[in-house]
């Protein structure tokens, strides 16, 4: 039979240590300064749109812009003639817009290498695609 001592001294000493408070002299990791930034009204949305369920978004292959899949100022686009992909530049103005009709709840969004916008559809096995020129495939 094993003698049990050692491994029962060593348990005890952990609890001691971590029960008294030695443990807690380490600093604690939220002590560096924020390396971010509060950018009021950003995004910047077109006259009388409101921004939905964000359900995506990505940095376009430029390195500066975002595109941001959104749920047609609501929680679905069902019935919405409203484009529920844009892509805003780094002041945050929309640039592009794509997708009135073709997504009743668009999911997530995507830029590839070649700057294919991809968009899952919910509810849907599959996702669209959007070429740099324009183009919108299945």
């Amino acid at each position: 039979m094993m003698d049990r001592t050692p491994m029962l001294a060593t348990i005890c000493a952990v609890l001691l240590v971590t029960l008294t408070g030695a443990a807690q002299d380490a600093l604690p990791v939220n002590d560096r300064p924020n390396p971010y930034a509060l950018v009021r009204n950003w995004p910047q949305l077109p006259e009388g749109r409101t921004l939905g369920g964000v359900s995506g978004v990505d940095i376009d292959r430029d390195g500066s812009s975002v595109w941001l899949g959104e749920r047609c100022g609501g929680a679905s686009c069902a019935d919405s003639t409203v484009a529920p992909i844009l892509k805003f530049n780094a002041q945050g103005r929309v640039v592009k817009a794509f997708g009135a009709g073709l997504f009743a709840i668009p999911h997530g969004v995507h830029v590839d290498r070649e700057g294919n916008i991809w968009v899952r559809r919910q509810h849907h096995a599959g996702t669209r695609q959007r070429a740099p020129g324009g183009q919108v495939r299945s």
